[in-house]
């Protein structure tokens, strides 16, 4: 073999060994492309999954927030609502004592006291509109009238008795009468103010 057929097999077999390499080098570039891509898309698809939670987690936030916020706003107007409705009751009870059926509404407060009255001298206290009436009322016996002013109490009508020592107290005025019935009136008026409109 001649050195010319000597350089030609040499630079056949560089040739093949370089095609060799570089096949390899390519398949090894489009394998790490793959991988790059496969990579680029899980990451991808992480960042959306995340930005997705992160979404979620703002709406569940907000959305309780505002049920939060609706509940406060529900329950002020509930109180705003209840506190008008007890207004308009004591506003209204200010004008028994004005009223034509007052004897009548008064000597069922005092017949109601009767059971429980004291034994020996009464103090029975009113105010200046009730006082006469009472007087009427009760007829003879060991009674004592006081006004109610100074107590701290405006009775709206209506009677408190003691005995003389100031012991025993038994009020039943109007206004009294009002305090022991709350609440049972805040449930009915709950339910007339609320429930009934929602299932309606």
């Amino acid at each position: 073999m001649g050195y010319e057929e000597l350089i030609g097999d040499l630079q056949r077999g560089t040739e093949l060994k370089k095609e060799a390499v570089l096949t390899a080098a390519r398949e090894e570039a489009r394998r790490i492309i793959a991988d790059a891509m496969q990579q680029c898309d899980r990451l991808e698809q992480e960042l959306q999954d995340s930005i997705s939670r992160d979404l979620e987690r703002e709406k569940t936030r907000s959305l309780n927030r505002a049920r939060r916020e609706a509940r406060t706003l529900l329950a002020q107007t509930r109180a705003e609502l209840m506190r008008q409705v007890f207004d308009r009751l004591e506003q209204r009870l200010k004008g028994v004592s004005s009223e034509k059926p007052y004897p009548v509404v008064l000597e069922r407060l005092l017949n109601e006291t009767r059971p429980e009255w004291p034994q020996g001298e009464i103090v029975i206290r009113a105010d200046s509109k009730t006082l006469p009436l009472l007087k009427s009322l009760v007829g003879n016996g060991a009674f004592r009238f006081e006004p109610m002013e100074g107590t701290g109490e405006d009775p709206y009508g209506g009677v408190e008795l003691s005995d003389r020592e100031g012991r025993v107290v038994i009020r039943n005025t109007l206004r009294s009468r009002l305090s022991k019935a709350r609440p049972d009136l805040l449930v009915e008026a709950n339910r007339l103010l609320f429930e009934e409109n929602r299932s309606g």
